[in-house]
């Protein structure tokens, strides 16, 4: 986690995109990175980028996040969910409209990084 001189407060997330196996077997996880980036400049947007595929970034909502920490937040294109069996951990849901993925990520480092963007919103520099 970092915040530089212009207050961008950035993390990387690890976690594991949730893939359905062609054979109708059990879900597959495949290690993933999402860097994740705010600026004060659009307080109320996440940018969400994954180095694995560099034409890849979406622009999250910073309240959706935050609300899908304690409970299902969002409809639509993305959505933060829980898990039902693992409270550390939510499913970040993205879709574009053809191709849709799930990605397990734990709930304390996105919840930290949120954190960190509300005090730089707020004009503090140290841990929220």
């Amino acid at each position: 986690m970092s915040a530089d001189t212009t207050h961008q407060v950035t993390a990387t997330l690890h976690g594991q995109a949730l893939l359905p196996d062609p054979g109708a077997g059990p879900t597959r996880r495949s290690d993933l990175t999402v860097a994740l980036s705010w600026t004060p400049a659009e307080p109320a947007t996440v940018a969400a980028h994954f180095p694995h595929q560099p034409d890849v970034d979406w622009v999250l909502g910073r309240d959706l996040l935050a609300a899908g920490c304690l409970a299902p937040s969002g409809v639509g294109d993305v959505a933060l969910l829980p898990d039902p069996f693992d409270a550390a951990t939510a499913e970040l849901v993205l879709s574009n409209g053809y191709e849709r993925i799930c990605i397990a990520v734990r709930i304390e480092p996105l919840a930290e990084f949120l954190g960190h963007t509300a005090a730089q919103e707020k004009g503090g520099e140290g841990d929220v």
